[in-house]
């Protein structure tokens, strides 16, 4: 007893030790990830399918872009409007600062090694085998990358972890109770980001195979039912495919196809590193992509053939496979039609927790099963460095664009600056933003130039960086 109670002890302190971590990590300066100017942007109320109103003329005023900013036109902006709401009403109690939407992102990045705290305590129980998990995740590169990201993935990342936990608590106990929540949660981590449907959809496939015909009763039916009623009527009212068309109709107008060796190898590298094998970021070798899935492949098949007795456990594993891989599969069926989406992995954020619990289960039943140190330390070897190398991998600058509009904003309020020329009503738009909200602004809008004019005591030009803004309209 006083060895679990020591390991849950520790457990608490690892994941304390995270969190602090986290802040500890905190970006001292902040790019732009091309997406994010538009989460923002979209919190405002201005959107694809609304722009118009205030494109097409020379000048804008600040007056005119504030008059998007509504509750209606934040909700039916197209996806993910959950999270435009919260950053919204954030905005107005905190006020518009990059600082602020930076920590709104932390704070569900913490929410999220909670409830992985104690998702894998369900699978792992309250053994040393959960610190090595929350150690994992937290020194995952796309983890960290997505902390500080003024998006909506950590927010949907919690959701979808909770509602891990009452899938398996609904395994377990067949429980209405458990499945209304497992419907709520997932309902709500498809709000927040569309690839969560995933993992979803792996849920559905578990629970029919359990179950089977046992699964059609009015109870049960009744629950799915109704909240698939409340998603069809949220697709209804908020169209979200009104904003996919545009993002579809940009991708078309700047087409990359892969060929069928990169492709494969783009699926065999996110395999590898969501289940932690750090061999491949060494060197981007298919040799190592094939061994480091073979090793996998021999650990689960230890596992579920001579290490694991309990059929209970087993099935947990397989779930947690199944889980685990949701995300690539579906990310390599939306690849067949965009072949960009496979170049990052950060969609696949929804399943990497359920593919590191099933890693740490492996190394839990290997160490424990074996009595041989060698063969403890070779399993323990494969993993523990990723902890270290991780940590200290820098994610691409490729994923950032090196954008001067926050100077801008900041050289606006330093030097009380009314009027000022941008090359796009994007640009304008992003720069509105920040503003607040009694300022007067007018916006010249001066196409095919690349830096924004700033009209005050004297006159200031400051150039846009790769202003990628402009495709986002």
């Amino acid at each position: 007893m006083r060895i679990d109670l020591s390991a849950k002890y520790l457990n608490i302190a690892t994941l304390f030790l995270c969190i602090v971590m986290l802040f500890v990590n905190y970006p001292k300066e902040k790019h732009l990830y091309y997406d994010e100017p538009f989460q923002i942007m979209c919190s405002k109320g201005v959107g694809f399918y609304n722009v118009d109103k205030i494109n097409g003329s020379e000048y804008v005023t600040k007056q005119k872009i504030d008059s998007l900013n509504t509750f209606k036109n934040v909700f039916i902006i197209g996806r993910d409007s959950i999270h435009y709401l919260m950053l919204r009403y954030l905005a107005m109690i905190f006020g518009s600062s990059m600082h602020v939407y930076v920590l709104f992102s932390v704070f569900w990045a913490i929410c999220t090694l909670i409830a992985f705290y104690y998702f894998c305590r369900k699978v792992l129980g309250d053994s040393l085998f959960v610190s090595f998990a929350l150690l994992l995740l937290f020194t995952d590169p796309i983890f960290l990358d997505r902390a500080y990201n003024v998006r909506h993935y950590m927010m949907s990342a919690f959701f979808i972890i909770v509602s891990g936990i009452y899938f398996l608590k609904y395994l377990k106990t067949d429980s209405i109770r458990n499945l209304a929540l497992l419907c709520f949660f997932c309902a709500v981590s498809l709000l927040s980001h569309y690839a969560a449907i995933a993992v979803v959809f792996s849920y559905v496939l578990m629970i029919l195979y359990k179950e089977r015909a046992k699964f059609f009763t009015k109870n049960k039916l009744a629950v799915v039912g109704v909240m698939g009623a409340v998603l069809i009527v949220y697709f209804w009212i908020n169209n979200p495919f009104s904003s996919l068309k545009y993002v579809q109709s940009y991708h078309n107008s700047n087409p990359t196809r892969l060929s069928s060796y990169e492709f494969v190898s783009y699926v065999m590298r996110w395999l590898s590193v969501n289940f932690q094998m750090t061999f491949v970021y060494f060197k981007d070798n298919i040799l190592l992509k094939i061994g480091s899935i073979l090793i996998l492949i021999g650990l689960y098949w230890g596992a579920s053939k001579m290490w694991i007795k309990d059929q209970k456990e087993k099935s947990i594993l397989n779930n947690l496979l199944l889980m685990g891989i949701s995300s690539i599969l579906f990310l390599t069926l939306m690849s067949l039609t965009d072949d960009k989406l496979l170049s990052s992995r950060r969609h696949t954020l929804f399943s990497i927790p359920f593919s590191i619990a099933f890693v740490a289960m492996l190394v839990k039943t290997a160490v424990n099963s074996n009595k041989k140190i060698i063969v403890k330390l070779c399993v323990l070897g494969l993993f523990v460095p990723n902890i270290i190398y991780f940590y200290y991998l820098k994610a691409s600058p490729a994923t950032n664009i090196p954008c001067n509009h926050m100077l801008v904003i900041d050289e606006i309020k330093t030097n009380n600056v009314h009027a000022i020329e941008v090359p796009d009503i994007a640009d304008a738009v992003f720069i509105n933003c920040f503003l607040p909200e009694q300022y007067e602004m007018q916006y010249r809008i001066v196409p095919k130039t690349t830096e924004a004019v700033l009209h005050g005591k004297t006159e200031q030009k400051i150039p846009l960086f790769n202003n990628d803004l402009i495709v986002l309209f």
